[in-house]
Protein backbone atom coordinates (compact mmCIF):
# COMPACT_ATOMS: atom_id res chain seq x y z
CA UNK A 1 0.00 0.00 0.00
CA UNK A 2 0.87 3.44 -0.75
CA UNK A 3 1.11 6.45 1.56
CA UNK A 4 -0.14 9.01 -1.05
CA UNK A 5 -3.66 9.08 -0.60
CA UNK A 6 -5.97 9.17 -4.31
CA UNK A 7 -6.31 11.89 -5.84
CA UNK A 8 -10.14 12.61 -6.12
CA UNK A 9 -11.33 14.35 -9.22
CA UNK A 10 -11.34 18.05 -8.45
CA UNK A 11 -9.60 17.98 -5.54
CA UNK A 12 -6.17 18.40 -4.31
CA UNK A 13 -5.37 15.96 -1.46
CA UNK A 14 -2.24 18.54 0.01
CA UNK A 15 -4.21 20.93 0.37
CA UNK A 16 -7.07 21.32 3.76
CA UNK A 17 -10.68 22.15 2.67
CA UNK A 18 -11.91 26.09 3.04
CA UNK A 19 -14.96 24.73 4.99
CA UNK A 20 -15.82 21.58 6.80
CA UNK A 21 -19.19 21.03 7.35
CA UNK A 22 -19.35 18.72 10.97
CA UNK A 23 -21.91 16.38 10.50
CA UNK A 24 -23.42 16.06 14.22
CA UNK A 25 -25.71 12.91 14.74
CA UNK A 26 -28.67 12.87 16.85
CA UNK A 27 -26.69 10.45 19.35
CA UNK A 28 -24.11 12.19 19.21
CA UNK A 29 -25.32 15.54 20.71
CA UNK A 30 -26.19 13.78 23.39
CA UNK A 31 -29.08 11.98 25.30
CA UNK A 32 -32.43 12.30 23.77
CA UNK A 33 -33.92 12.31 27.20
CA UNK A 34 -34.55 14.65 30.31
CA UNK A 35 -35.35 13.49 34.17
CA UNK A 36 -38.53 14.08 35.80
CA UNK A 37 -38.12 16.87 37.24
CA UNK A 38 -36.74 18.45 34.03
CA UNK A 39 -32.76 18.63 34.76
CA UNK A 40 -30.84 17.43 31.25
CA UNK A 41 -28.42 14.63 31.91
CA UNK A 42 -24.37 16.10 32.05
CA UNK A 43 -22.54 15.54 28.98
CA UNK A 44 -21.41 11.43 28.59
CA UNK A 45 -19.18 11.40 26.24
CA UNK A 46 -15.83 12.82 26.00
CA UNK A 47 -16.34 13.49 21.95
CA UNK A 48 -19.34 15.08 23.11
CA UNK A 49 -17.03 17.39 25.02
CA UNK A 50 -15.07 17.88 22.58
CA UNK A 51 -17.87 19.78 20.49
CA UNK A 52 -19.39 21.56 23.23
CA UNK A 53 -15.90 23.28 23.26
CA UNK A 54 -15.22 23.61 19.69
CA UNK A 55 -18.88 25.46 19.65
CA UNK A 56 -18.08 27.82 22.73
CA UNK A 57 -14.66 28.89 21.07
CA UNK A 58 -16.42 29.33 17.87
CA UNK A 59 -18.96 31.47 19.30
CA UNK A 60 -15.77 34.24 21.17
CA UNK A 61 -14.47 33.62 17.81
CA UNK A 62 -17.62 35.19 16.38
CA UNK A 63 -18.04 37.52 19.00
CA UNK A 64 -15.02 39.01 18.56
CA UNK A 65 -14.87 39.22 14.91
CA UNK A 66 -18.64 41.21 15.28
CA UNK A 67 -16.76 43.37 17.85
CA UNK A 68 -14.08 43.63 15.14
CA UNK A 69 -16.60 44.99 11.96
CA UNK A 70 -18.34 46.92 14.57
CA UNK A 71 -15.01 48.74 15.34
CA UNK A 72 -14.29 49.28 11.60
CA UNK A 73 -17.76 50.73 10.58
CA UNK A 74 -16.84 53.75 13.59
CA UNK A 75 -13.82 54.41 12.26
CA UNK A 76 -15.19 54.29 8.50
CA UNK A 77 -17.99 57.01 9.93
CA UNK A 78 -15.25 58.94 11.44
CA UNK A 79 -13.29 59.33 8.51
CA UNK A 80 -15.93 59.90 5.83
CA UNK A 81 -17.13 63.04 8.97
CA UNK A 82 -13.49 64.32 8.46
CA UNK A 83 -13.52 64.12 4.84
CA UNK A 84 -17.15 66.40 5.00
CA UNK A 85 -15.30 68.52 7.01
CA UNK A 86 -12.09 69.24 5.10
CA UNK A 87 -14.33 69.58 1.98
CA UNK A 88 -16.26 71.98 4.08
CA UNK A 89 -12.77 73.94 5.34
CA UNK A 90 -11.76 74.03 1.66
CA UNK A 91 -15.00 75.41 0.56
CA UNK A 92 -14.39 78.32 2.94
CA UNK A 93 -10.99 78.81 2.25
CA UNK A 94 -11.56 79.70 -1.19
CA UNK A 95 -12.06 83.12 -2.73
CA UNK A 96 -15.34 84.36 -3.30
CA UNK A 97 -16.63 86.01 -6.50
CA UNK A 98 -16.75 89.38 -6.37
CA UNK A 99 -20.03 90.69 -6.69
CA UNK A 100 -21.87 87.76 -5.89
CA UNK A 101 -21.70 88.26 -1.84
CA UNK A 102 -20.31 91.29 -0.08
CA UNK A 103 -16.71 91.17 1.34
CA UNK A 104 -17.91 92.62 4.72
Amino acid sequence: MSNVPELVSGSCWWKKPLYYNPVVRPLDRGPDFSFVDGRKPSITTRWELERRKKQVELGKQIVHYLNEIKIAEQLYEEQQIQKTLRAEKIEQSKPKEKGIESVF
